[in-house]
């Protein structure tokens, strides 16, 4: 049986690296009311830990045939779990599991822990960046989109100072920061705040990677399967959309090929084709022996600078962990043929508005289900009450013949 933990987390205890980290209010009130979530990617028979397993199993009720039958653990008597798979590893959850009690076959030792912290850093993103410029894009020139994409891992503040002179718009990041965190435009150059921000970095961190602004146009990831053993694997094509902060707000659940069709618009299949090639290629011998478990790899399609015309920027952050974006692909077993959705997380600090938001989409677009699979509207993925704050819904965008597609 595997067991499954939502620990959304999990950056921001790898930021901070402490085992005895305490998370901000708001991540621990994301874990709780997401609790259920892994559910969806579960298999029948496995366990997803809960805070409230009677809240969870009414939940898993009303979502009738679509849901698989999963157990719930809720911390007290241990099941007999063959395989424990959070949302990421970091060194907070190491030690908490050590202390409930799980078996050390189970969990990463402090060695690889140190290992996965480091490649979970931006450093392997600007690594395999370089790489990818060094070998595939300079002999690749002449296909559309072209490529594009700088990432710089800066020790120390000569280095920030003279790529804030040589680029007019830059995005400074924080080695190690949670999603939508830990970012810095370079506007106005090397004074007050921003120095200092990036002074603080440099002792806690000990780097600060300076990038070029680019105009994005499309968010996009490819996602993986490491399976530890030395092998990775290509998982799917992800769409997303961001907040204006950079934080996850929805993807788009279809077919690999709606996916890719739409995609082409910008990016070929041969450019595609190329960047999967490399990155699995990379990525099996950078994590593929010490890393088990679903992993993306963030791109953009890009404004070309100086060109016209779009361009791909092939990583801009590797995830070592489960990603939202994962979640839309696995998701999309519950759609029949040709029917497409939108995956999204909703916030309120006001909960009575988050359920009344809910129950409005419910009444508005019904949920539909046909043969195991929902055909149209809207479906919870998630439970919404009068005290959650966050909620995962998906709803139907396009039912053949009925609607177009919202992103």
């Amino acid at each position: 049986m595997k067991l499954f933990l939502f620990n959304p987390e999990n950056d921001l205890a790898l930021a901070n690296a402490d085992p005895n980290f305490i998370p901000p209010l708001s991540a621990r009130t994301m874990a709780a009311d997401l609790d259920v979530l892994p559910m969806w990617w579960a298999g029948e028979g496995d366990a997803v830990w809960v805070s409230a397993p009677e809240r969870a199993e009414a939940f898993m009720q009303d979502a009738g045939t679509i849901a698989p039958r999963v157990d719930w653990y809720d911390g007290q008597v241990m099941p007999a779990v063959g395989e424990f798979c959070p949302w990421g590893w970091n060194p907070m959850l190491l030690h908490a599991l050590r202390k409930h009690g799980f078996e050390k076959e189970l969990l990463p030792s402090d060695e690889r822990m140190a290992v996965l912290r480091a490649l979970s850093g931006r450093q392997t993103a600007v690594t395999l960046l370089n790489d990818f410029r060094r070998d595939v894009a300079d002999g690749f020139e002449g296909e559309t989109p072209v490529w594009c994409g700088e990432s710089f891992y800066c020790t120390g503040e000569e280095e920030i100072v003279g790529l804030l002179r040589k680029y007019p718009e830059t995005l400074l990041k924080a080695p190690w920061s949670g999603s939508g965190k830990g970012l810095r435009l370079g506007r106005g150059g090397w004074q007050p705040p921003l120095s200092g921000w990036c002074r603080n970095l440099l002792a806690r961190q000990g780097a600060v990677v300076v990038e070029p602004l680019y105009e994005k146009k499309v968010d996009l990831a490819m996602e993986f399967y490491s399976d530890g053993a030395g092998a990775v694997r290509y998982a799917g094509l992800s769409l997303f959309a961001t907040t204006e902060q950079g934080a996850y707000r929805s993807s788009r659940v279809a077919s690999e090929e709606v996916k890719r069709a739409y995609l082409r618009r910008w990016v070929t299949d041969a450019v595609y084709r190329k960047v999967q090639s490399f990155l699995t290629e990379r990525l099996t011998v950078l994590v593929g022996s010490v890393y088990k478990g679903f992993l993306g790899v963030d791109m953009m399609v890009c404004r070309a600078p100086g060109r016209g015309g779009y361009c791909l920027h092939p990583c801009v952050e590797v995830n070592l962990r489960m990603t939202m974006g994962m979640v839309s692909v696995f998701l999309e077993r519950y759609l029949p043929e040709g029917v497409e959705a939108e995956f999204g997380i909703a916030y309120s600090s006001q909960p009575d508005r988050l359920r009344m938001e809910a129950g409005r989409r419910r009444a508005e677009h019904p949920l539909r289900v046909t043969a195991g699979r929902i055909a149209d509207g809207y479906c919870p993925l998630t439970p919404v009450d009068g005290q959650t704050r966050y909620h995962a819904w998906l709803q139907v965008v396009v039912s053949p013949g009925a609607r177009t597609a919202v992103i």
